[in-house]
């Protein structure tokens, strides 16, 4: 069911300081940037096939400001391009899944289509559908090349990845390409191939990790998404490195990932507080 990935919602404290921050160290420049009253301010850009929404919640009340203050900086929401979302949302909403009431189908201001699931109905983690082109990125020829060139991976944390894998299969009709067990002693998980991005569930085993320590923060959600890139990753990383990024790999500042290629791990602190991971598209 699951296309591509439509479009990444990250929330940030100060909107302008992320526009310079992507500009600066990644090459991209917003296609739009829109001003929503008092709701809150955002910049649009595209890549590939997917949008990056970035927005800066201006009332505190809003679940945008709730969830920045309780959570910080970070992903909002991943959204996944499906096709008839009318009849996706009719064939949810006759599952169990609560969708918000009407038929489940809302009118972005940007032109596309959502389905909004109830984390309630999906095992905590927020799902959003969507159909249609946001009218407010640049389309066909001409769109700059940045870094960040494609969806490469998304990884979903989750407290129990069997039931996940049950649910994914019985709403959305997809299979796990892979299941893999006891990764690194922290994890088991499940993967999916959708185009060119690699979609991990992973539920953390007893011990320590990131996916454990993710879940006693946070609950269960998106935990972060890679951009994939042809650039060479030495390349973008001495680059990073020159404007004051703090890498994780301290000496080459990229580091083999668990499939085998080349990425790069920005510090929090060094990117306003978000999670940016750069991958290296296999040659």
């Amino acid at each position: 069911m699951f296309k591509y990935v439509h479009h990444v919602h990250y929330i940030v404290r100060d909107l302008d300081e992320m526009v310079k921050y992507l500009e600066k160290n990644f090459g991209h420049r917003p296609d739009h940037q829109a001003n929503y009253g008092d709701h809150d301010i955002k910049a649009i850009y595209g890549v590939g096939k997917t949008t990056i929404e970035i927005s800066q919640p201006l009332d505190p009340d809003s679940n945008q400001g709730k969830v920045l203050a309780a959570k910080g900086p970070g992903i909002y929401h991943v959204a996944w391009a499906v096709d008839n979302i009318r009849q996706v949302a009719e064939d949810l909403a006759a599952r169990g899944n609560d969708l918000g009431g009407g038929d489940g189908v809302k009118d972005s201001p940007h032109g596309y289509h959502t389905v909004n699931i109830d984390p309630d109905s999906s095992l905590g983690v927020w799902f959003q559908l969507a159909e249609g082109e946001s009218r407010a990125r640049h389309q066909g020829e001409g769109r700059q090349m940045g870094v960040f060139q494609y969806v490469q991976q998304v990884e979903y944390n989750v407290k129990n990845r069997d039931e996940m894998v049950a649910y994914i299969e019985r709403n959305f009709g997809m299979k796990p390409d892979a299941l893999e067990e006891n990764v690194r002693g922290e994890w088991v998980e499940a993967q999916y191939c959708i185009e060119e991005t690699l979609l991990r569930i992973r539920e953390p085993v007893p011990g320590t990790g990131t996916a454990k320590r993710f879940i006693e923060k946070y609950g269960p959600g998106v935990r972060l998404v890679a951009w994939g890139t042809t650039y060479n990753i030495a390349d973008v990383a001495k680059k990073l490195k020159a404007n004051g990024n703090i890498l994780k790999d301290k000496q080459r500042g990229f580091h083999q990932s668990s499939q085998g290629t080349e990425q790069i791990d920005i510090d929090p602190e060094s990117s306003l507080g978000v999670l940016f991971q750069i991958i290296e598209r296999p040659r």
